[in-house]
């Protein structure tokens, strides 16, 4: 089987969509430290909850973690399912960075890539329409943080590039012909 030639500007592209898919990925690291729930006050001021569970804001329990105050019957962390598509999304963005000499080689990360994006939308939406889960606050009182819209943003930003690899923008040159009579 003869090797498949690739031009320099299918190399920048692909180079490119993979920068955009880190960059996806720094999103959603981002988007795990943001606001991900705040209340407001009964003095005017509001109150502010991270993905990790940290309360700070004008209230008393500022500088405290709601996961501590739980008491074990629940856990708010919604930093942890970002993370986790945020690791998945380098290690495709290092599979769409690498060379490769096959026809197709990218087809497979970046399905995969559009499902790290679907999932990562719908959990962004999932939180932005419900942001308290673990259900401590009255029906309307909680509001959603910059933390699920970064999230949103996020799996849009993955899902663009896995696209353009499924349309074939980076799939290499025909083969080159064969000399003689085989083929």
């Amino acid at each position: 089987m003869a090797p498949t030639r690739r031009t320099a500007e299918q190399t920048r592209w692909r180079l490119a969509l993979a920068a955009v898919v880190l960059l996806g990925g720094a999103m959603l690291v981002l988007a795990s430290f943001q606001v991900w729930l705040s209340v407001a006050t009964d003095t005017g001021g509001v109150t502010q909850i991270s993905g990790w569970g940290s309360i700070g804001g004008d209230n008393e329990l500022a500088g405290s973690n709601l996961n501590d105050l739980t008491g074990g019957e629940g856990s708010f962390r919604p930093a942890v399912t970002v993370l986790v598509g945020a690791g998945l999304a380098v290690v495709l963005a290092v599979a769409l960075a690498v060379p490769t000499r096959s026809e197709h080689p990218y087809r497979i990360p970046a399905a995969v890539l559009v499902l790290v994006g679907l999932l990562t939308m719908g959990y962004g939406l999932l939180r932005l329409f419900s942001p308290d889960p673990l259900a401590v606050l009255a029906d309307g009182e909680a509001m959603a943080g910059p933390g699920q819209y970064l999230t949103l943003g996020a799996g849009i930003l993955l899902i663009a590039p896995a696209v353009a690899v499924l349309i074939g923008v980076v799939d290499p040159l025909e083969r080159p012909p064969h000399r003689g009579i085989q083929r």
